[in-house]
């Protein structure tokens, strides 16, 4: 029992550190660069499946948010959560939270372990857009009275949606076989 309580403690941590280390990488695009946390957080979640698959993802924002500079770039603290990327944070949670739940715990040889993955980061996706846009337009309507909340929404999906979705389905189509591959690795822990 303790064992397997260190491995996962250690595949929490190694996945922590690779949503941080993701952060590093980056294309440069406008005000919200591409980056490679959204999609490392929702292999978190599909690898690992169940509440444990979101651990790393609380580990990462927590860490970040004292201050840590584990966000993109290089960046940490609560100026990142009230800025215009902080929904973007808020997202990795709920986005991890979903595909997890959607995916579930690793089972051998499911049938339909490659409909589960790829639902739950499809969907995790969705939602990390959703409060991308929420906390993107809360960021807008908070630096500019006046703009109003329509325009707000319009500007947010040109800048923080639209630009990505080609990159984002390209990273969709190739974290499919790395979870696929990641869930057979990591049945043997997390069962």
């Amino acid at each position: 029992m303790k064992d397997k309580f260190s491995i996962r403690l250690s595949f929490t941590s190694l996945f922590a550190a690779l949503i941080a280390v993701a952060g590093f990488i980056k294309i440069p695009l406008g005000i919200i660069p591409i980056a490679f946390q959204n999609i490392i957080c929702l292999l978190s979640g599909a690898i690992i499946g169940g509440f444990s698959g979101v651990l790393p993802v609380i580990l990462f924002l927590f860490v970040g948010f004292l201050g840590f500079p584990v966000y993109s770039g290089g960046t940490g603290g609560i100026s990142i959560w009230i800025g215009p990327t902080g929904g973007f944070l808020v997202g990795y949670l709920f986005g991890t939270l979903v595909t997890s739940c959607i995916v579930g715990k690793a089972k051998s040889n499911s049938k339909f372990e490659i409909l589960k993955i790829i639902l739950g980061i499809v969907f995790g996706s969705l939602i990390i857009y959703f409060f991308g846009i929420l906390g993107f337009s809360w960021w807008i309507l908070k630096t500019n009275s006046a703009i109003n909340l329509k325009s707000a929404i319009s500007s947010s999906l040109t800048t923080c949606v639209i630009p990505f979705l080609p990159t984002d389905f390209i990273k969709i189509l190739i974290s499919i076989p790395i979870a696929l591959k990641g869930r057979n690795l990591i049945f043997q822990y997390f069962n």
